[in-house]
């Protein structure tokens, strides 16, 4: 009977060293089954109460004066049986910076959550704090900035909910998207922050990546809903060098639209928007150059998704995993063959790059919930890259955010497609790897879908 029981023992600490083992995957990720799925949501407002430098065009000279709509920091935290992780989106240009790594540090310390299980996304606006420079007064902002973060995630942990329903997929807009690449009447192509439209052949310039997608996750205890968008465009209207109001941009009337149209929180993540710009006058085709264009622009894409929401297919829920990669890719250490340059920052950039290891690390980061796929990049995509993710991803819905962490310390997040190469974009020249990072990031991110998708 005592060496029946010895036996027993054994087994069991056998099984528990086993256990153990499984729990130590490269992104502290439990891959079995999840038995049960709660959601939670936390929004803090950020905006500052005094006046701070404005990130998008030149920092130094943008000092807010007033505020248009209040900014904020929301933060997703989904958890199960085995593990939470929380997801961010806030309205702030750039999760760049050597502000990340602390603030991953302080939100860790705050929940007990690892800070490999945290994704940061910034929605782009150009109308937000530069968290990620230097200016009088950046100390004192930041450290509200980084409790107010904080505290989005206790009340997302603290609001926790099982949930009890899963949808997901995406909508065709029409007049919304808009490359902001001119082939211009010569035949170069210019950036449109450098272009002139009078000279430019506006339609010939590329396609535009034109798809919403929308995530609602359902929950129960009378809790409200919790939708989620991604949009590939440059959240510009309000970030002009003359413009000093504070402003979260289109995304605010968006997420009003939703909330006072439906029983549902939101949440806007920007997709492959690097080489996207606004275009719209609601209804009409041309670039809207007022600042209340926002509004409009915004509101039209809150009604898209109203109208998507009864028609977005179902999907099972019960599964949560992720995985974090991080690779080396080569950097655009040579630049390009150019002497003449759009514009002082390209040069400056360009000199830069000299400096640069012939490799340079970048974490790629995706997430299954349920049957849907999410991706997170650390870089400003570019339109056609999210598309591809989309279209070659084996999750019917997959979930494009961009602007996201991972990128720390670099001065800019761009990572240019083949395509803008040929043709020396703006964003080529400043962007910091090399041709064909991105087409080769896009087809990793695809295998770490896969990869989740075949758990």
């Amino acid at each position: 009977m005592k060496k029946f029981v010895s036996l027993i023992l054994i087994a069991v600490l056998l099984l528990a060293l086993f256990g153990c083992a499984n729990g130590s995957g490269a992104a502290g990720n439990d891959q079995s089954p999840a038995t049960e799925l709660k959601v939670g949501y936390g929004r803090v407002n950020i905006t500052p109460t005094g006046a701070v430098c404005l990130q998008g065009g030149n920092y130094k000279e943008r000092v807010s004066t007033d505020t248009l709509d209040y900014l904020y920091t929301t933060c997703i935290a989904i958890q199960d049986n085995r593990q939470t992780i929380l997801l961010y989106t806030t309205d702030v240009k750039l999760m760049v910076g050597g502000f990340v790594q602390p603030l991953k540090a302080g939100i860790s310390a705050a929940t007990g959550i690892p800070a490999d299980n945290i994704f940061l996304h910034a929605t782009h606006t150009h109308s937000g704090p530069a968290v990620r420079y230097d200016w009088d007064g950046s100390a004192a902002y930041l450290t509200e900035f980084t409790n107010n973060v904080i505290a989005a995630a206790k009340l997302a942990i603290n609001d926790l909910t099982e949930v009890n329903g899963l949808s997901a997929g995406g909508v065709t807009t029409e007049k919304m998207a808009f490359c902001r690449h001119y082939l211009m009447e010569d035949g170069t192509y210019a950036g449109s922050n450098f272009g002139n439209l009078d000279q430019a052949v506006v339609n010939n310039a590329r396609d535009a990546d034109a798809e919403l997608q929308i995530v609602r996750i359902q929950r129960g205890n009378e809790k409200k809903d919790i939708i989620l968008f991604s949009f590939g465009a440059h959240p510009t209207f309000n970030g002009s060098i003359t413009d000093t109001k504070l402003s979260a941009d289109f995304p605010s009337p968006a997420r009003t639209y939703i909330e006072s149209n439906s029983n549902a929180l939101s949440a806007f993540f920007i997709s492959g928007g690097g080489d996207q710009v606004t275009r719209s006058k609601i209804p009409g085709d041309s670039l809207v150059e007022d600042r209340d264009g926002y509004k409009a622009y915004g509101e039209a894409m809150g009604k898209y998704i109203m109208d998507a929401l009864p028609t977005l297919p179902q999907y099972a829920y019960d599964s949560l995993s992720f995985v974090n990669k991080e690779i080396a890719y080569p950097t655009n250490k040579a630049g390009l063959d150019k002497t003449e340059f759009n514009g002082p920052y390209e040069a400056q950039w360009i000199a830069k790059r000299k400096n640069l290891p012939e490799n340079r690390s970048m974490v790629l980061r995706a997430i299954k919930l349920g049957d849907v796929g999410f991706v997170s990049a650390a870089y400003e995509m570019f339109g056609v890259n999210a598309t591809y993710i989309r279209e070659n991803s084996p999750f019917d819905t997959t979930f494009v955010m961009s602007c996201g962490d991972g990128l720390t310390g670099q001065e800019n997040s761009y990572i240019s497609s083949i395509q803008g190469f040929s043709y020396n974009c703006y964003e080529a020249q400043v962007c910091y790897y090399a041709e064909g990072v991105a087409e080769q990031a896009a087809k990793d991110f695809v295998t770490m879908l896969e990869e989740l998708k075949n758990q």
